[in-house]
């Protein structure tokens, strides 16, 4: 007879060490309950009634509604967190004249704006769009840095124009 020392230190033989009685099988996952070692058909559980989930899901939505910050409004279709109003004040139309779908401002049109176009921005940017490493991000801000150095300077330009 082989004999070995369990865990505990104790010399025990083949023959003697215990086997575990019932062995759980950690593979099975009762969908019913959520406990492990046996599967949904054979779970000793009570089913819940329609009824009895409907009570439960309206007590935890009145307890969610009843937990809400103060802030948050209900109606018909539940919680909201209402929004400030947006209150622009629109000074131009387009009655005024000119309107740059490049700037969004109104005064000249894409031919005549003093920013750099969407596809000149784009085709700068675009061999860095998916750099995420600090060469791309330095190489990124430095196209970004040129850019407001270039409106500053139209804008400066226009200034001394307009005087």
């Amino acid at each position: 007879m082989n004999t070995k020392k369990s865990k505990w230190g104790v010399k025990i033989t083949e023959e003697e060490e215990p086997k575990p009685q019932n062995p759980v099988n950690k593979s099975l996952i009762c969908m019913r309950c959520g406990m492990i070692g046996h599967a949904t058909i054979d779970c000793h559980q009570i089913l819940p009634s329609v009824e009895d989930l409907r009570a439960e899901m309206n007590l935890r939505m009145q307890n969610a509604v009843k937990n809400a910050p103060k802030e948050w409004k209900e109606d018909e279709f539940g919680l909201y967190l209402p929004a400030e109003p947006r209150i622009v004040e629109i000074k131009e139309t387009w009655k005024d004249g000119k309107f740059c779908f490049n700037c969004a401002a109104f005064g000249h049109d894409v031919d005549n704006c003093p920013n750099p176009p969407f596809k000149t921005v784009y085709d700068l940017f675009q061999p860095y769009l998916k750099d995420t490493s600090p060469k791309g991000v330095s190489e990124k801000q430095k196209i970004i840095d040129a850019i407001h150095k270039f409106n500053k300077n139209t804008q400066s330009e226009n200034m001394n124009l307009s005087e």
